[in-house]
């Protein structure tokens, strides 16, 4: 039975009452209703809770309102007068973030197809707004009635009714006193409260014994696993069911049971019982129900543990430095004593699952007299094993420690430490003087833990080694070292021992958090994110401040009087630095932001395990119960043979669902993230988002560990049930949860062999020498080839460098264990670099070479981790080793002089640090890390040998290190040294030698407050089902005073999303777009299916200052809305095929449904059903014949019509290669014939630059000039001083275009001024449209531009943005920016050179949709001059182009009297992030010119890169040039004076487009390369006609 949280929402057109007249409607339209009651009663009296949301002319309190609920048969049972309080005022957003409205997206979609119908393919204007997705304004109404739970129930059955309903009279009109009365019969709810429920008895239906023996050798206590099963129809406690534990006598245990999954009406639970250490016959269990009756269901079972088998045997792997007892058991040994020393062996349950193997490390004071006495204290066993004596011989050492450093800072428990495990720090040196006795490994032990165990011994001489003693180890009272060296012969050795460290404890004063705000949480403000609290931490040294809070539900278990539970743990929410953080980094407050997560009324809630008061909730906005933790079952799907892949079905269930990283799977090394943004993710439920998730994982999954290790599943839903289990060794646990879990060893055609690898040692022979030597289990025989393999990657997909075989050493036959050895030799000398080798094992049959398994780097690193205990019987499984120059000694050298001095700071300069060493010539890189006192980052100075730019001086013993900041009494520490062989090594940041305290004299840094404003995307509504989930957002950032924020210290901005109900959060860096800009933006990529539990809140965080001040803000309103497009239909993403392939892919979510909705209209399938997914995501199709043109492929979507959609073909840019090349398929690219080039072939290589740019510039590879400083022109011929040029160079506010005129300049050279037409005369550019053509060069879309297609996005410090809309989500970026100084920009990684007075034109095209892949863009740039010339002299100004042909155009000039338009225009684009080649091509309107740039296919984004010049020549002699400014050929007159050049103007980009206007003393005509087109007659219709007529050069 369900338990309903019932809230009323009440939407009404209009309402008033009392006061204010406004219009009313009568039928309010309720949605999801609900009441709210607790799930702890305190008491019988509760209150409901009615929230109403109504359009309004002027909202008010409604006073004076009579309200009543009936039950179903009619019944009055509640009335009373309440008022209705006015809560709040929702902003006109859109449906997205107040929850205003619902919105119809079918109804909308549909709108939108009706007007795209009626716009012509070829005219389709650019959508910028979409007015039908507003919401309405509303105001929210809240009201409270008094109840009492009898008043709800009947007297007689005590049971509920049916379901209820509320009856509401108010005043309409106070005026006239006109009364409405509405009656909500169409919305009726039910009421259900578990505490007093009746239960149906017997809804437990029995508790299952997995079997009569508690399970585990000695241990110090037993558990149990219990399975209860549930009848669910019956139960009425919403999950809620505990075991009291009776075997403890007065003190029963309490345990929650942890649900498995539902089956054919039954619900399966298990749990296990915990036993003491008194063993009994009998004991009794009672399951209980959390609801008012006092049902139980009791069970009684006994324990008969019994040794059936115990076999044991010492094996010596590596004489006694690493010797081993083996055992085999009947089942797992948690625990033995040997010589009355309690130990924890390494177990392993056999492939056969009958037995288990385990070892355990021999230490030499575990023998006496020979004697090793083993024992088990429960069930009681013993035996006595002999072994043959140790000699007695004490290896001569010499030994040396040096303390690097001695302070250690105890880091606040609301903080973690950035560089853990560094603080005290040893530099270890030993000198071996009996290389007789061969040393293994040298063990480290402090306060009686050993954290290393050392085999890296490249000397039988030397030992060097850093020893850094683990945090956890630190206490104030001591530190103790002792090392231990394992010798082959002597065993373990102590080589030193210090039973206590000098060293300083220093314990920072620590803030406590406190809260701060109001602990009452008003639920019906539509308000379920609340901040109750601000925290406030103390930050010092390398801190990295953390809190959690633990949200807890209060109250009693139920109405009886039976003892409670333990509380159980419902949320943790920890802090993400540097989400919600302010302040300096020596006072850093959190602001937190919690989502309402508990069922219950009330919650406690305790801040890094100190308890604060509860927090109370006045109603519960959960519109779902759920106290149950969410079921994950695997259904396994093994291949049969090693050539297939393994498959993982994965279903989780949950009835509020679960989080997108709340939820993981493990096996072995493999390790799933199970959201529903996972690409395994492959069906969702249609109903509600995240109930059902199923996730399809395919991989060849190690047979090996099919025995050895668990699964672990470990999945929490969004209010924090859990369940966690690791431990499936029981079969019966197994069965409930996996499915064909056993057939893992059995499902391949030919077994895996037996053997279990235990140890895997390295020992270092010599520095070019090491021994493998290797224990396993499980062995049964010697009839095994065991191989080790080296890699010089860690994934070993590199080629594999060399194999070692190893031959069987030890057979023995009691334990079926087995010593396996190999020796490998390499190459080393005085000029080796250090390298790490990575290791894999292949163990073989040898009567059968199919019988294999291979263990990975990875896979032994994970065998190593499993087996490591913090004890002296931790195992090894090495992994990996290092080879070394052949006369490494260790750190000592280069660590021996090695200091931090003092530094240099004022607040004058930046902060210099200096480093001193007579060892810098062995000295490759160093790192300086850096820390003051109000940053809450730390900073990096890294030195590099050779490098003259990382320092700011240099000598054989002195480094000067410039920082980039002025800090204030920063810390700083040499974090890491290497040497010139790549040895490197790690320093303690309280070293004492190479760290520093520094102080100086400071004024206090300000606080200076900041403004976040309103975030813009590039798009409001987002499909988070589709494969476009792209979002460009841009923000001001500004300070209070209007001052633009600028962010230090290297750190961006952050913006954050979170999600309403689950507080989990999505983020971007912001980058600001100039300096002179207070505009940051980000991109943003939705996770699949994110978002659709409501938005909570966008914010900003880390927007750090100069002074080292955090800060950051929640942002009010965020016009943002998620949602899911279709649940019943499939969401198509792309269907694609490659060229002459007959596999056609296709992508996309809800592809389970495409067999019953493709439509193979065209016959070009094998079948329709037949479609095999790879993913979730991914699946394919088998075609009839390869596909060689474009087709569509149609996919029915039912009340939405049948869609064709567009098939990508896998091919190149353009398949023909343009007809100058071949197209590879297979790569997608053209390999051009000779003389061509381009990623399509179609620009021609045999085009130069003109006179090869004069010697005074350089060509490009686009074929136009980079001209040197001070000349400018086609070919650089032109010198161009500054003649003090000025002009107009205006932006219009509507429509990205650009107007160049007034020119003029302050010469005094009378031969260099400009005419009056030419100071009248001017240029206009723009964008008038854009084209998208398919592959046989037809026309398929057509953009046109007018002053209404745009919107202004900013106009700020010269710069101004202007988008538009192309399709739905596709973007039409410009920005125009005015340059008033010369500078340079990058583009396609060319350096480009923009004069005095330019204007920067950048463009860029977001998400557009392809009809089809082989189709391309066209952006068309258009100049057009404003002229005062007549036509004849029009006619005489010709137009030249830098071109072979027209569709491969370089470079354009376009004359207007002096005054002459120099385009250039590159063959390169940026393409989704990639530079990709294209080709230009002129037309010519009259004295109009279009540039047609070809834009390839893209995905996500396109930027262009053409720049424009002007050229103009003011020197007019008239025996010189005629009347229309045209140079006299046969003058006789030969111009004496220079021909200055002025740069002056205008850059256009996308990322780096640019209009470069320059003023030239002659207009250059093109010759030879250039082609050179008069169209006389044509410009005369022209001029005459006013017709615009495009016209398309020829060659």
């Amino acid at each position: 039975m369900k338990y309903f949280i019932i809230l009323f929402i009440l939407f009404f057109n209009q309402i008033n009452c009392q006061l204010n007249l406004v219009k009313v409607v009568t039928s309010p339209n309720i949605i999801n209703p609900f009441v709210i009651t607790p799930y702890y009663p305190g008491s019988d009296n509760q209150n409901l809770y009615f929230t109403f949301a109504s359009t309004f002319n002027t909202p008010t309190v409604l006073t004076g309102c009579y309200a009543a609920i009936y039950n179903n048969l009619n019944e009055l049972l509640i009335d009373g007068t309440f008022n209705i309080n006015l809560v709040e005022v929702a902003p006109t957003i859109g449906p997205s973030t107040t929850n205003s409205a619902l919105v119809d997206f079918n109804g909308f979609q549909q709108q939108e197809q009706e007007r795209q119908q009626k716009l012509s393919i070829d005219t389709q204007q650019p959508k910028n707004k979409r007015p039908w997705l507003k919401a309405a304004i509303i105001a929210n109404y809240t009201m409270t009635m008094p109840y009492t739970i009898t008043s709800l129930m009947n007297s007689s059955t005590k049971s509920f009714y049916d379901y209820y309903y509320l009856h509401l009279q108010y005043i309409a009109n106070p005026i006239k006193g006109t009364q409405t009365t509405v009656d909500f019969k169409d919305a009726p709810f039910e009421f259900n409260a578990p505490a007093y429920n009746l239960t149906i008895e017997n809804s437990i239906i029995s508790t299952y014994k997995t079997n009569n023996k508690v399970n585990g050798f000695g241990l110090n206590y037993n558990q149990h696993l219990s399975i209860v099963t549930i009848n669910n129809i019956k139960s009425g406690s919403y999950g809620l069911f505990y075991s009291k534990d009776l075997y403890n006598g007065s003190n029963p245990t309490f345990s929650n049971l942890q649900f498995i999954k539902s089956l054919n009406g039954l619900d399966y639970y298990y749990y296990y019982n915990k036993f003491g250490s008194t063993i009994a016959s009998n004991y009794e269990i009672v399951i209980d129900e959390l609801t008012g009756q006092e049902r139980q269901v009791s069970t009684t079972f006994s324990s008969d543990l019994q040794i059936e088998l115990i076999q044991t045997e010492i094996i010596f792997v590596n004489g006694w430095a690493s010797c081993y007892c083996s055992f085999i058991s009947n089942e797992k040994i948690e625990l033995l004593n040997i010589s009355d020393a309690i130990v924890v062996p390494i177990s392993i349950q056999s492939n056969s699952s009958n037995f288990w193997t385990s070892i355990v490390k021999m230490l030499p004071d575990f023998v006496s007299n020979s004697k090793v006495q083993i024992s088990i204290t429960k069930p009681s066993w013993n035996t006595e094993l002999t072994v043959t004596p140790i000699i007695q011989i004490i290896p001569a050492v010499k030994f040396n420690t040096t303390i690097l450093s001695n302070q250690f800072f105890l880091v606040p428990s609301s903080s973690r430490y950035a560089y853990e495990n560094k603080q005290i720090q040893i530099l270890v040196e030993l000198n071996f003087t009996d290389p007789s006795q061969i040393l293994n490994s040298i063990d480290y032990e402090s306060n009686g833990v050993v954290f290393l165990s050392d085999r890296e011994l490249f000397s039988s001489k030397y030992y060097s080694k850093i020893i850094s003693i683990p945090d956890k180890l630190i206490t104030t009272s001591k530190i103790s070292l002792n090392i231990f060296g394992n010798y082959e012969s002597v065993g373990r050795i102590s080589l030193y021992s210090i039973t206590s460290i000098p060293f300083d404890f220093l314990e920072p004063q620590e803030v406590a958090l406190t809260t701060t705000g109001n602990n009452t949480i008003q639920i019906g403000k539509g308000i379920e994110f609340y901040t109750f609290f601000t925290g406030t931490f103390s930050q010092t040294l390398y801190e990295i401040p953390e809190a959690t809070i633990s949200l807890t539900p209060v109250g009693k278990l139920t109405t009886n009087s039976k003892p409670s539970p333990n509380p159980r743990e419902f949320f943790n929410i920890s802090s993400s630095f540097p989400h919600g953080f302010t302040g300096f980094g020596n006072e850093l407050k959190w602001t937190p932001s919690i989502p309402i997560s508990s069922d219950t009324p009330t919650m406690s809630f305790s801040l890094n395990g100190t308890t604060t008061p509860s927090i109370t909730l006045n109603g519960n906005p959960f519109t779902k119960k759920d106290f149950i933790n969410p079921s994950l079952i695997v259904k396994f799907n093994w291949a049969n043979s090693s050539t297939e892949n393994d498959e993982f079905l994965i279903s989780i269930m949950d009835s509020v669902g679960v989080g997108q990283s709340t939820c993981q799977f493990k096996f072995a090394t493999n390790s799933y993230i199970l959201s529903p943004s996972s690409i395994y993710l492959k069906s969702i439920n249609h109903t509600y988002i995240s109930q059902l998730l199923e996730f399809s994982i395919k991989l060849k999954f190690n047979r090996y560990f099919c025995s050895i290790v668990s699964p672990v599943i470990d999945c929490s839903d969004i209010k924090g049930n859990r369940i966690f289990e690791n431990d499936f060794s029981t079969s019966e646990l197994r069965q409930l949860f996996f499915e064909n879990f056993d057939q893992c060893n059995t499902s391949l055609s030919s077994t895996i062999p037996k053997a279990q690898l235990f140890t895997n040692f390295i020992i270092y022979n010599s520095n070019s020498n090491i021994t493998f030597s290797l224990l396993f289990g499980n062995v049964l025989d010697q009839d095994y080839n065991v191989v080790v393999q080296i890699f010089g990657d860690y994934e070993n997909k590199g080629p594999l460098e060399t194999s070692i075989p190893l031959s069987i050493t030890k057979f023995i036959s009691q334990t079926n264990s087995a010593v396996f050895k190999g020796t490998y030799n390499f190459p080393v000398n005085s000029t080796t670099m250090s390298k790490k080798k990575f290791i894999s094992i292949k163990v073989s049959k040898q009567s059968d070479s199919t019988s294999t398994f291979t263990l990975s780097t990875k896979e032994l690193e994970f065998i190593n981790q499993s087996f490591l205990k913090a004890q002296t019987t931790t195992t090894v499984v090495n992994s990996q080793f290092i080879i070394r120059n052949i006369d490494y000694q260790g750190p000592s050298l280069i660590l021996r002089d090695l200091v931090l001095l003092d530094f240099i700071n004022n607040l004058q300069q930046l902060t210099q640090f200096s480093i001193t060493s007579s060892q810098f010539s062995s000295i490759k890189n160093l790192t300086l890390t850096i820390k003051d006192s109000f940053n809450s980052y730390s900073q990096s100075l890294v030195y590099l040998k050779g490098d003259s730019t990382s320092y700011i001086s240099f000598n054989d013993s002195l480094l000067i290190l410039n920082a980039k900041y002025n800090y204030i009494n920063p810390n700083a520490f040499i974090e890491s040294v290497c040497d010139v062989f790549d040895n490197c090594y790690e320093l303690s940041p309280t070293a004492l030698k190479t760290s520093k305290q520094y102080s100086n004299t400071y004024l206090n840094p300000t606080i200076r407050s900041v403004v976040i404003g309103t975030p813009t995307f590039s798009r409001n509504y987002v499909d988070v089902s589709s494969s476009n989930r792209k979002l460009k957002i841009s923000i001001d950032l500004k300070y209070s005073t209007n001052d633009i924020f600028t962010a230090s210290f290297g750190q961006d901005p952050i913006f954050y999303i979170s999600e309403k109900q689950t507080n989990e959060k999505i983020q971007c860096p912001l980058k600001q777009i100039s300096n002179l800009s207070s505009l940051y933006t980000c991109d943003m990529e939705i996770p699949l299916y994110w978002g659709l539990r409501m938005i909570g809140q966008c914010s900003v965080w880390n927007m750090i200052d100069s002074n080292g001040y955090l800060n950051g803000g929640i942002i009010q309103n965020c016009p943002i809305f998620f949602f899911y497009q279709s649940f019943y239909n499939p969401n198509i993403w792309q269907i694609s095929v490659t060229m002459n392939d007959t596999i056609m892919y296709i992508s996309g979510t809800n592809l389970d449904l495409v067999p019953n909705k493709i439509l193979d209209t065209q016959s070009l399938l094998v079948s329709t059903s037949n479609l095999t997914m790879i993913n979730g995501t991914l699946g394919y199709y088998t075609l009839k014949s390869p596909a060689t043109i474009p087709f569509n492929i149609s996919i029915d979507y039912g009340y939405d019509g049948i869609k064709n959609i567009s098939v990508f073909i896998q091919t190149c840019m353009k398949s023909d290669c343009s007809g100058n090349g071949v197209c590879n398929v297979a790569l997608s690219t053209c390999t051009c014939k000779t003389g061509w080039g381009g990623s399509d072939c179609s620009i021609d290589m045999t085009f130069k630059c003109v006179d090869n740019c004069s010697g005074k510039g350089n060509c490009s590879i686009d074929m136009t000039c980079n001209c040197n400083k001070g000349y400018t022109g086609v070919s650089c011929s032109t010198y161009s001083p500054d003649l003090g040029l000025s002009m107009e160079m205006n932006t219009s506010k509507q429509e990205p275009s650009i107007d160049l005129g007034s020119f003029s300049t302050n010469s005094t050279n009378t031969n260099s001024t400009l005419n009056n037409v030419t100071k009248s005369s001017g240029y206009s550019i723009l964008i008038p449209y854009i084209q998208e053509i398919d592959y046989n060069g037809k026309l398929v879309k057509n953009y046109s531009f007018t002053t209404d297609s745009w919107s202004l996005l900013s106009d700020e410090n010269n710069i101004v943005i202007y988008n538009t809309t192309l399709t739905e989500y596709s973007n039409l970026f410009v920005q125009l920016e005015t340059i008033p100084v010369a500078t340079t920009r990058e583009w396609a990684g060319q350096l480009l050179t923009l004069p005095d007075h330019s204007i920067k034109y950048s463009v860029r095209i977001e998400n557009y949709t392809f009809v089809s892949n082989l189709n391309n863009l066209q952006l068309v740039y258009q100049a057009s001059p404003n002229s005062k010339l007549s036509p004849e002299c029009e006619i005489k100004q010709s137009i030249a182009w830098g071109a072979k042909k027209s569709t491969d155009m370089h470079w354009v000039t376009l004359p207007n009297n002096q005054v002459s338009l120099y385009g250039k225009f590159s063959n390169y684009l940026i393409a989704d992030g990639r530079v990709v080649s294209t080709s230009n091509e002129g037309l010519e309107f009259g004295t109009t010119i279009q540039v047609k740039v070809n834009i390839p296919f893209f995905r996500d984004y396109i930027e262009l890169d053409p720049d424009f010049s002007v050229l103009v020549n003011p020197n007019f002699h008239e025996d010189e040039y005629d009347e229309c400014g045209v140079k006299i050929e046969n003058s006789s007159n030969k111009t004496s004076n220079k021909k200055w050049v002025l740069p002056v103007a205008v850059v256009v980009s996308v990322v780096g487009a640019a209009i470069i206007v320059t003023i030239l003393m002659s207009v250059l005509y093109t010759k030879n390369t250039s082609v050179r087109t008069k169209m006389l007659s044509l410009k005369l219709k022209f001029k005459k006609n006013n017709n615009i007529q495009m016209k398309s050069m020829k060659n």
